[in-house]
């Protein structure tokens, strides 16, 4: 199982310094990464300066893998259903302008070490993707069912901010 503090420092790879993002623990309280940001050597924008990310999307999904319990799939398909029904053209002027868009997933599966998280990156569509695979979803009793739950983070940081 991923802890706590490696998964925000997963996240915090992807962060410029000064970059706040909230990551919510096993408590349930939200966890500030800021400072990890700045110890992973995060890059500031070409200007040197700092650069903020405001989260714009929050979007959640299950998915099912109904007769192999294979947890890659069923994270896929939580994701994909997660982002299914989005269209989000107030990405666009972020992508124009020189602006980084940067999504977290969270996928919760019976058994997290085995989730491929390359593949279940390649569902997203644009973006620099983080995914980190938790103890989560369900093993139905007395079947070959197994259900994946998936939290998308949609956050944007401006290229002059």
């Amino acid at each position: 199982m991923v802890s706590d503090e490696s998964r925000r420092r997963a996240i915090a790879a992807n962060l410029s310094p000064g970059r706040t993002f909230s990551v919510p623990s096993a408590s349930g309280k939200p966890s500030d990464v800021t400072e990890l940001a700045d110890e992973s050597g995060g890059s500031s924008g070409d200007n040197g300066v700092a650069m903020r990310a405001r989260v714009l999307v929050h979007e959640f999904g299950m998915g099912v893998d109904v007769h192999g319990r294979d947890s890659t799939t069923a994270a896929r398909r939580a994701v994909s259903d997660a982002i299914r029904h989005s269209s989000l053209p107030l990405l666009r002027p972020y992508l124009e302008g020189g602006g980084r868009i940067l999504v977290d997933v969270t996928v919760g599966v019976p058994n997290p070490d085995a989730v491929d998280v390359e593949q279940v990156r390649r569902e997203l569509p644009v973006g620099e993707v983080t995914v980190c695979a938790v103890e989560g979803g369900l093993r139905v009793p007395g079947t070959d069912a197994l259900l994946a739950c998936a939290a998308v983070t949609v956050c944007v940081e401006d290229a002059g901010a």
